[in-house]
C-alpha cells in the first residue's frame, strides 16, 4: 500500500512546472554521494545536532542512522516509531515539538 501511495505522490510531482529541471539538478548534484567524512568532521566540532528518524523509513536504512549516531558524539537522537520517510507530514506535531525543544535547549543567551 505504501508503494502505491508514494507512486501517486511522485506522479503528481512530475506534473508540476519546473519538476524536470529540479530533478535533473538533484541528480547532477552531490546529493547521492557518501557523506561519512562530513559527519566525522561535524562530530569533531562542538555544535549541537539533532537527528530524527522514523523506524519505518524505507529510504534511509537503520545502519546509516547508527553510523551517523557514532560519527557525531554530540548528537541528540529522536526516534519516531512507525513513521516512514515523510516524518514531517506523518508526525508533524511530534517533529515540531522536538524541533522546538531542541532549539530552545540550545539557545545562546
Amino acid at each position: 500500500a505504501n508503494k502505491d501511495h508514494y507512486s501517486q505522490l511522485f506522479a503528481r510531482q512530475m506534473d508540476v512546472d519546473g519538476y524536470e529541471g529540479a530533478f535533473l539538478s538533484f541528480m547532477q548534484s552531490d546529493a547521492l554521494e557518501d557523506y561519512s567524512n562530513v559527519y566525522r568532521k561535524v562530530g569533531k566540532i562542538n555544535l549541537p545536532v539533532l537527528l530524527m528518524w522514523g523506524t519505518a523509513d524505507e529510504d534511509i536504512p537503520e545502519r546509516h542512522i547508527r553510523f551517523v549516531n557514532q560519527a557525531l558524539p554530540q548528537i541528540e537522537y529522536c526516534e519516531l516509531p512507525g513513521i516512514s520517510h515523510g516524518a514531517v507530514f506523518q508526525a508533524s506535531k511530534e517533529v515540531n515539538a522536538e524541533l522546538l525543544r531542541f532549539l530552545g535547549s540550545n539557545k545562546k543567551d
